[in-house]
């Protein structure tokens, strides 16, 4: 199991770290935008929030990619609070798969954005798989 849980770290990073370089959203016919610029485009409509429920829905939709980079370091550490990391195992899974509710036309998603979120899927596994084995 231990080594399961790290090849699925190790593999689930690599996922989500060569998403930001792949295809990940179509806009038009001309236009496909890669993961990171994907990215930055999230972060800019943070100008466009009009009330709170679209800045929390905004914040929640936003930190997957920080909750990903924790649950990585968070991974290696020896000694963990587990009850803290399956709560972030949690917090990552749903605004992850809540991305794919939240777009209107699931067709505009491209592979990018399917390696980014099986990379994210991959690392929460792995660290749960890392609290199952420590038990």
């Amino acid at each position: 199991m231990k080594l399961l849980s790290k090849f699925l770290i190790l593999f689930g990073m690599g996922l989500f770290l060569s998403s930001f370089f792949l295809p990940a959203v179509y806009i038009t016919s001309e236009i496909e935008l890669n993961g990171f610029y994907a990215f930055l485009l999230n972060l800019s409509m943070l100008f466009y929030v009009e009330n709170a429920l679209e800045y929390s829905e905004y914040v929640f939709m936003i930190l997957t990619n920080v909750w990903v980079g924790f649950l990585f370091i968070r991974y290696w550490r020896k000694n963990v609070n587990r009850m803290l990391t399956y709560g972030v195992v949690a917090l990552t899974i749903a605004s992850g798969l809540y991305w794919v509710f939240r777009v209107e036309d699931t067709s505009s998603l491209l592979i990018g954005f399917w390696t980014w979120l099986v990379g994210a899927l991959f690392i929460s596994g792995a660290n749960i798989l890392k609290g199952k084995n420590e038990a």
